[in-house]
């Protein structure tokens, strides 16, 4: 959860982390936390300052709200201190919505980070300038909870990591530490001393390691052993002198220098152009110097001579003496680049294409690096050349050539190309590869990796970026191989899910690959699955084996119980990265330096593989032997588990165990494979004798038509295309065995899929050109068509082939065998021949029916006259069908079609009795040979006699072969052809418009066209000819290049980006217009702070401003998209808008324009120049503002130059507000709505109205005549008086004085001289309760009569003053005397008597009054005597006789 709310301090101060602790000295408490330094408040475009020594922020509880941002921004009291930033929630939606971390206060000041996703940097973040932004950007898309962090404030980085002592805000390190916080240890783990692996030199205080030893602890070993382990070799931080921190660098392993060399990358501020080499041998970075290639490299000493040695964050850095030397030195080097790609060549050569230079342009220059003579060359090379690149691979291929494919040309596109340049040729010339299968379309990727595998002397290349449409890229999980024999592409299928098992990697771009032995190794990537995972940066190491084409779990690296966790990573390694860069040291070590995760990573770390993952030549060294546990040996394909023998052992030496090998599944290529011509291409009928594929000879793969499967020749051959095979178990109408294909001829020839040609079109239909072309299995499809463009009707489905009834004849007494049709939600209609060709084709049913919740009945297909349907019915009989299906115009956008059996008898060929769809054994597609009439790919392949050549754009015929051309190439070779539909080359798939009208052109017969306002390629018909002649942009469709708008990148302007048709977007940060496809592959670093497009909603705070611009008027609504700073006509809306502050008028704040700025002030100039610019630009014309009738600022500005007559040289006293807008006196300046009679009190931020005295109501609209004087206690009169009435004790005009009576009485004599107390009060102040009452006179109660029944005493007061219990008589108790005395009866209440019971004797004396009596029924005595005297006794009552 998120502090926030009560006790958030409190909260928030338990998360302390242990940086945290180092940073202070002392402890604080939440009560010693000033509420300025938290900000845990729901911000929405808000800017906070903080000034505190520490604090929470963050952007409040729930979910932050969508097309916002939010500033905060911390100052340290001095420039001097460190301000460290750490995360402890964080998750935004991955690479679109940032929180940006700037060492300053502003947007320009160095970028420390931009976080995105749900990754928590481990590390604080550290600004050095003594100020810290930090900036939420959210986009219009869905929304996440935001983030929660928390800062701290310290003289030294890191308080100097508890290993040196800070002084004058700079660490002095303890002996053995280094680094900027002392946070490097210079001999860290003493070097492996104990385990014989080095030892701390103490005088160059860095590890010298023993022989096979090297890494900055010695714990790297030159050979590996049995255990798989992760080795941090280099620390890097920020503020390090040495190896920066970056990411889209480019890096090679030399196995002559046993040297990484890195050159170039991206630091989120700058391009690098540094070369940096790890030198494994001294366990240190070193930057490189080159020598000038046109002389001799110097004598060692000569060149040492030159340079100077600084010893650094364990980094070697490498510098000329001379400064202007360095300048010379520079000019042979490699201008400064990221995602460029290098390749290294054996023995010495480092090669290097491409890269974005800090300007934004690509590089298409070749430089080579010659590790030996230490010299840059810049190749001048002939040929076709690439174009320029970024982010594309470079692949060395057998000893000398290189493979240089896809990645980004300038402004983003995506690329498909290949090129091939072999460095031995003389001169040095590039080809373009004209390669062969696959789809160019789905081969347009950047960030992907491609690994040269050669047992298979294949180019393996994995995921990326792809692009589908011009609005949007998607990542890929795809594996291409690319047979470099054959030129020919192929995909790689493998099982996926809905939940990826944790060892076959989503889909990521920008991760690495490496082979290891017989594995493709792939680590990290961008990996964000939206609105699932936020992950953004994957940590997983992920295994693919090639010879058995399978993802395996990373638990094979676990070969002991030291070993690392299977796909986990250390602690100390952060988490996830991708832009890395990466090589193979030594055929079994990993090394991955630097990458991007929210900020860039300076570690360099090494993975070390067991030796079952060692490659020696092209004998794979399994020692199985080491794995101890059943489960971890079964997982590695090379190897199995002997139950017998409770050991693991190599698979290819299964003989060895006296039982079964238990393993895991070791397919092989073949069943990845898709397609007859992939299959073939891929075939291998020679073997790696050290590869379980080979032993096994899975690489000799067979293709089965009838099951479209491509297989081991030793799998399941036997079984193709036989009953046993089929979904009836009927043998097909080909025979009783299939077609097994062993050639790419044969695919040509014989590869002809049974079923039905399922064509599809798009309103409206267009017969020579249909949208969709497959082969089903089944007479079943259900449609769920998308929204398309501009669809002006519903697409029609047509199922189109041959039926064979296979010999199936009814029973006695059963009708004949028939078909049956039903539809749902839309109109049917079948057509049957009466044999297989067209002309016989006759409607035998029709069906129309609506949405699919309806109930759907079949339709019993009859013949016109009545007929048989089959007339002959026995194997080799064929009949044409055509069923044709026309969605249904309706609320539902699905509908469905299908064919059943009907009532047909189960005699023995397995076929159901009732209504079952129709299987591809007793189906056929349609062929007809007429392959020249066909335009297009779709169309020729609707022909299953049919082939398609790119080369000529022409539709052949496959019996041909022998004798056609396909471009320059026999045609029976057969790679040129595209034999599968779903390879065709299709409108939609091209993203530009000039690419869109540009498809066919070649051939002089284009198909396609280029909506302009929706940015979409659709073929040429699908739009109707009045929306062309229209000539309306919006409306606008483009079949030529002249009428494609603008190209994006071409757009320099906000406005023109937006306004202009075609789907743009603009990065505000960079001033850059791009198509929203590329901006995960072009924008990958957070590069584009805050981005819109035209879909951008207005928000409610930016609809209340309108006015004239500088020169001219622009609707809001126009503005909303690009938020320009001076189109805000006010400062609360200027303020609303990223990058925009308010210069005003000191004197009258409301007087002022919106311009870009900062925390510090305007971007450009002073407030000053601003404003009178303002005034040379603005217009007389007053325009509304936003309150009422008022004038808008700049129309203020207008009247303030009018009035001063033009003076544009009078001096002004301008203010600048950006966190908040000034306090404008509204008052003071009449901009106020106060009510006539009221008075007008200024406040911060706005401005109350008071009703002046005598009068009353809301001081706006309404001030009603009343008392002169508020009654403070009483009432006013009203008309015509209009004076106080008061209350009793209270007297003068406004009712405010008290009489000194205690309320109880007036003073009309004076104060205190009370006329007549009321309310049982008495006494001078009516301050005493009058007998025969009590209580308080002085209190709320006041004074309260006495309730005694008629019994208190009077003598006595009757009751008590204080608390009213009675003073009771009349023989009667208790407080009210509401009862009798003990010996008397009777109801004493409301005034009643007490009778004194009966007595047989009874003296009564001392007392005034009473009653004697006896009542019926009672228990007293039989008779009653009572004696009444005055005297106290009997014996006095004697002595006085009565008289």
């Amino acid at each position: 959860m998120k502090c926030g709310g009560a006790g958030s301090i409190t909260c928030c101060l338990t998360l302390l982390p242990t940086w945290w602790l180092l940073l202070n000295d002392a402890v604080i408490s939440a009560s010693s936390i000033s509420e300025e330094a938290n900000s845990l408040e729901s911000c929405d475009r808000s800017r906070v300052i903080l000034k505190q020594p520490w604090g929470v922020f963050g952007d409040g509880p729930g979910k932050y709200r969508p097309n916002t941002y939010c500033q905060w921004l911390i100052i340290a009291n001095s420039s001097s201190r460190f301000i460290h930033l750490s995360f402890r929630e964080l998750k935004t939606e991955c690479s679109y919505d940032h929180v940006f971390v700037h060492d300053g206060d502003s947007v320009d000041s160095p970028l420390l980070a931009g976080l995105s996703g749900d990754t928590v940097p481990r590390q604080p973040i550290v600004a050095s300038s003594g100020k810290m932004l930090v900036l939420l950007f959210s986009d219009t898309n869905y929304f996440l909870e935001g983030f929660n962090a928390e800062y701290s404030v310290s003289d030294c980085m890191f308080n100097c990591s508890g290993h040196g002592l800070c002084a004058d805000h700079e660490c002095v390190c303890d002996e053995l530490y280094s680094g900027d916080a002392c946070e490097n240890p210079l001999c860290p783990d003493d070097c492996g001393e104990a385990l014989g692996r080095g030892v701390c030199d103490l005088d160059k205080k860095k590890c010298r390691c023993s022989v096979h030893f090297a890494g900055t602890a010695c714990d790297l070993p030159a050979i590996n052993d049995d255990n798989a382990r992760w080795i941090m070799l280099a620390r890097g931080y920020q503020g390090s002198d040495a190896f920066m921190p970056s990411t889209a660098m480019s890096g090679v392993y030399s196995t002559l220098r046993d040297t990484f060399y890195v050159f170039g990358g991206y630091d989120l501020n700058s391009v690098n152009d540094q070369l940096f080499a790890y030198d494994f041998s001294f366990g240190l970075w070193v930057e490189i110097i080159p020598a000038e290639p046109s002389s001799a490299l110097p004598s060692r000493r000569k060149y040492n001579d030159l340079i100077k040695f600084s010893v650094d964050n364990n980094t070697v850095s490498v510098r000329l003496r001379d400064t202007r030397q360095v300048r010379e030195y520079k000019r042979y080097f490699p201008r400064g680049r990221f995602g460029h790609a290098m390749a290294y060549l054996e023995p010495d050569l480092v090669v290097l294409y491409g890269g974005e230079f800090s300007d934004g342009s690509h590089s298409d220059e070749l430089w080579t690096y010659n590790v030996t003579s230490n010299i840059w060359i810049l190749v001048n090379t002939t040929g076709v050349k690439p174009p320029p690149l970024s982010k594309h691979t470079l692949t060395i291929v057998g000893d000398n050539t290189l493979y240089l494919f896809g990645g980004s040309k300038s402004y983003g596109e995506f690329s498909s190309d290949m090129y091939r340049l072999n460095m031995s040729w003389n001169p040095l010339k590039w080809e373009r590869v004209r390669f062969r299968g696959g789809k160019a379309e789905e081969l347009r990727l950047v960030g992907h990796t491609a690994v040269y595998y050669a047992a298979s002397n294949s180019l393996i290349v994995y995921g990326g970026i792809a692009v589908n449409l011009a609005k949007f890229s998607v990542l890929s999980d795809k594996m291409f191989v690319f047979d470099v024999e054959t030129s020919f592409w192929s995909e790689l299928s493998y099982p996926r899910g809905d939940h990826y098992d944790h060892f076959v990697p989503m889909k990521r771009a920008f991760h690495s690959a490496q082979i290891i032995g017989n594995f493709m190794v792939i680590f990290g990537g961008y990996s964000h699955h939206h609105n699932q995972e936020e992950k953004c940066y994957d940590d997983r190491l992920y295994l693919y084996h090639l010879g058995c084409h399978t993802w395996i779990s990373p638990s094979v690296l676990k070969t002991s119980q030291d070993s690392l966790a299977p796909g986990v990573l250390p602690s100390w390694v952060p988490v996830g990265r991708y832009s890395h860069a990466s090589a193979v040291r030594l055929n079994h070590t990993l090394l991955i330096a630097g990458g991007f995760h929210g900020n860039v990573d300076g570690n360099f770390i090494a993975l070390i593989f067991p030796t079952s993952f060692v490659s020696n030549g092209s004998k794979s060294i399994a020692k199985c032997s080491m794995y101890k546990d059943r489960a971890v040996c079964s997982s590695n394909p090379e190897c199995g588990w002997c139950e017998p023998e409770m050991v693991c052992l190599d698979r290819t030496a299964g003989a060895n165990c006296t039982g079964n090998l238990q393993s895991s599944h070791c397919p092989g290529i073949c069943p990845s494979i898709t397609d007859c011509v992939s299959c073939m291409i891929h075939r291998r009928d020679t073997f790696d004798d050290h590869s379980v594929a080979g032993k096994k000879k899975l690489l000799q793969c067979h293709w089965c038509v009838q099951n479209a499967y491509c297989h081991a020749r030793h799998d399941v051959g036997s079984l193709c295309g036989t009953e046993d095979e089929t979904v009836s178990g009927t043998t097909g109408w080909w025979g009783p065995k299939g077609d097994e294909v062993s050639s790419v001829e044969e695919c040509v020839r014989k590869d002809r899929r049974p079923g039905l040609t399922l064509l599809v079109y798009k309103h409206p239909k267009d017969l020579d050109h249909p949208d969709e072309v497959s082969i089903i299995n089944s007479t079943m499809e259900t449609f769920t068509p998308q929204s398309y463009l501009r669809e002006t009707g519903p697409p029609t489905a047509r199922m189109f082939g041959y039926l064979h009834p296979l010999g199936n004849k009814p029973s006695s007494g059963e009708p004949d065998l028939q078909v049956s049709m039903s539809v749902a939600n839309a109109v049917g209609v079948l057509k049957i021949g009466s044999n297989d060709s067209n002309a016989s084709l006759e409607v035998v049913g029709n069906q129309t029916t609506g949405p699919t919740r309806e109930v759907v009945h079949r339709v019993t297909a009859r013949r016109p006259g009545g007929g048989p349907m089959f007339s002959n019915s026995s194997r080799g009989s064929r009949y044409l069908l055509d069923f044709e299906v026309m969605q249904k115009p309706s609320g539902s956008s699905t509908f469905k079609m299908r064919l059943d059996w009907n009532q047909i008898s189960g005699s023995g060929f397995g076929i159901p009795r009732f209504n079952k769809e129709i299987t591809y054994e007793f189906l056929e597609p349609y062929s007809n040979g007429s392959c020249k009439s066909f335009r297009n790919c779709l169309a020729c392949l609707s022909d299953a006699e049919c082939a398609w050549c790119d080369a000529t754009a022409t539709c052949l015929r496959r019996n041909d072969a022998g004798t056609a051309q396909c471009g320059e190439t026999p045609l029976h070779l057969g790679e040129f052809l595209r034999l599968d539909p779903s390879l065709c080359p299709l409108c939609s798939d091209h993203i530009s418009c000039f690419a869109c009208v540009s498809a066919g052109a070649i051939t002089g017969r284009p198909w396609c066209e280029w909506l302009v306002e929706e940015a979409t390629c659709v073929r040429r018909g699908k739009t109707p000819e009045s929306l062309i002649a229209s000539g309306n942009l919006a409306l606008a469709v483009a079949r030529d290049s002249t009428e494609c708008p603008v190209p994006c990148h071409a757009r320099l302007t906000c406005t023109d980006c937006l306004d202009l048709p075609g789907k743009c977007s603009w990065c505000a940060a960079r001033k850059e217009c791009f198509v929203f496809s590329v901006f995960t592959s072009r924008f990958q670093y957070a590069q584009c702070r805050d981005w819109t497009d035209e879909d951008a909603a207005l928000q409610p705070h930016e609809d209340a401003v309108g006015g004239p611009m500088f020169g001219g008027t622009r609707s809001e609504s126009e503005d909303s998209k690009c938020r320009r700073c001076e189109t805000a006509w006010n400062c609360s809306t200027c303020l609303k808008r990223l990058g925009c502050g308010w210069c005003y008028n000191q004197d009258n704040p409301t007087i002022g324009v919106c311009v870009g700025g900062d925390f510090t002030g305007p971007r450009q100039g002073t407030c000053e120049d601003s404003i009178r610019q303002a005034r040379r630009n603005s217009t007389m014309e007053l325009a509304p503002s936003s309150r009422g009738d008022q004038p808008s600022a700049m129309a203020l500005i207008a009247i303030e130059a009018k009035s001063a007559k033009e003076d544009l040289n009078v001096t002004l006293s301008t203010g600048w507000a950006y966190d908040v807008c000034s306090d404008v006196d509204e008052c003071r300046l009449g901009l106020h709505d106060c009510h006539p009679d009221a008075e007008c009190l200024n406040t911060r931020g706005h401005f109350r109205c008071a009703c002046k005295r005598g009068f009353a109501g809301d001081g706006r609209s309404v001030c009603e005549r009343t008392c002169f004087d508020e009654c403070v206690h009483g009432h006013c009169s009203g008309a015509p008086e209009f004076k106080c009435q008061c209350p009793l004790g209270w007297t003068g005009t406004d009712c405010s004085q008290d009489c000194k009576c205690r309320g109880h009485s007036t003073c009309k004599l004076g104060i205190g001289i009370c006329d007549e107390c009321k309310f049982l009060t008495r006494g001078e102040f009516c301050d005493e309760c009058v007998p025969g009452s009590f209580g308080n006179a002085s209190s709320l109660q006041g004074c309260r009569r006495c309730f005694c029944n008629g019994h208190g005493d009077e003598d006595k007061g009757v009751c008590d003053p204080v608390s009213g219990t009675c003073f009771c008589r009349d023989n009667t108790a208790g407080r009210d005397c509401h009862r009798c005395k003990e010996g008397f009866y009777g109801d004493p209440r409301n005034g009643g008597l007490c009778y004194r019971k009966c007595k047989p004797r009874d003296f009564i004396h001392g007392t005034d009054s009473g009653g004697l009596g006896a009542f019926f029924g009672s228990s007293d005595e039989e008779h009653c005597l009572w004696i009444v005297s005055i005297f106290d006794s009997l014996e006095e009552a004697t002595l006085h006789p009565p008289v």
